[in-house]
């Protein structure tokens, strides 16, 4: 059955914009600092752990929203609804703009641009931080139907086909010539994260640590942190992951953190502090493309590690994308505001 769309509501959870307001500073942290900084402050450990949070809090929040509107649907009633459709227009439309961006700053700067067969795969005509992201977040709004009936027909079984099916394209991916020769190739496969996809909404119907269902969170949590101090003291795998925080050996941690993050954060704000980082949460994908272009051409005069440029640029992109977000909100509602009495006249 699907339920009308008076009855899905947005149903936000604090918890979630707080957790992804967090990461979303992470990232611009992360990408403003050099990669000697980020050795030396082992960002593997808190600001890197971002990008596994947003790939668990997407496949969480999909979860709810399949629950609330497609209870008893079948998979083509959930494809033929319009709604991946819409993810994909959120997803698309506010992408076009970044790169348009990106295109003009790169033909104005004299930057060569990228068009060849890897645009296929979301390759952007200007390299930005984190391509990457966007186009595994594209991936995952076309399977996430598939995943979420597979899911309710058996829970447990889909979590454990996410994991192997994980594990084994990490194993396979070191056989693959094409994947060393250009990394982008793997990099966008979501194979690489279908296990927190599964995870993710595994959580959705019951986040907390302590719950007996998930008694596998605390011990993988832990395992996760020995291999991240492990490979800090030269520990190397055979995967081919150049970033060692984004491969199966690593995602307990961040498991344990948007878990104990849903289950302990607040449920209501308590002063301006987590009114702001909810409000970046809400708009952590328009901060994330315009981080995506900032750290691309960046400004002259400083230097990346330099606290000055650091701080300039989180304000700079949280407040650029924060304002963006709630531009396109406010023409949203005007829209629907005129679509309201055009139907009623």
């Amino acid at each position: 059955m699907i339920r009308g769309a008076d009855t899905i509501g947005s149903d936000r959870l604090l918890q979630v914009d707080l957790l992804k307001g967090a990461a979303i500073i992470a990232v611009v942290l992360l990408h403003a600092m050099t990669r000697s900084q980020q050795i030396a402050y082992q960002t593997a450990f808190f600001i890197a752990q971002a990008v596994p949070v947003f790939f668990l809090l997407m496949a969480f929040n999909a979860k709810r929203s399949f629950d609330r509107r497609f209870e008893g649907a079948t998979l083509l009633d959930i494809y033929r609804s319009g709604q991946v459709c819409r993810r994909l227009l959120r997803l698309t439309l506010p992408l076009g703009v970044a790169v348009a961006v990106s295109i003009v700053g790169g033909i104005m700067s004299g930057r060569p641009l990228y068009f060849g067969w890897l645009s296929l795969l979301l390759r952007l005509p200007v390299p930005l931080r984190g391509n990457f992201f966007v186009a595994v977040s594209i991936a995952f709004a076309l399977l996430a139907p598939l995943l979420f009936v597979a899911y309710r027909k058996n829970s447990s079984a889909t979590v454990i086909m996410c994991v192997v099916l994980d594990l084994g394209f990490e194993i396979l991916a070191t056989q693959v010539p094409l994947f060393a020769s250009t990394y982008y190739i793997y990099q966008v496969i979501p194979l690489r994260f279908i296990a927190l996809f599964g995870l993710g909404m595994w959580l959705g119907d019951d986040a907390r640590p302590t719950s007996r269902r998930n008694w596998f969170i605390v011990p993988c949590a832990l395992a996760s942190v020995g291999y991240l101090v492990a490979y800090a003291f030269g520990l190397r795998t055979a995967f081919l992951d150049r970033e060692h925080m984004y491969n199966i050996l690593a995602f307990g941690y961040p498991l344990l953190i948007v878990s104990a993050g849903l289950t302990w954060l607040p449920r209501s704000t308590t002063g301006a502090v987590l009114n702001a980082v909810a409000e970046l949460g809400m708009a952590s994908y328009h901060i994330f493309l315009v981080q995506a272009v900032w750290f691309a051409f960046g400004v002259g005069g400083l230097q990346r590690g330099d606290p000055g440029w650091v701080l300039l640029s989180v304000v700079a992109c949280c407040g650029a994308g924060w304002a963006w977000f709630h531009l396109g909100r406010l023409w949203r509602r005007r829209g629907d505001s005129m679509g309201a009495r055009s139907r009623r006249s």
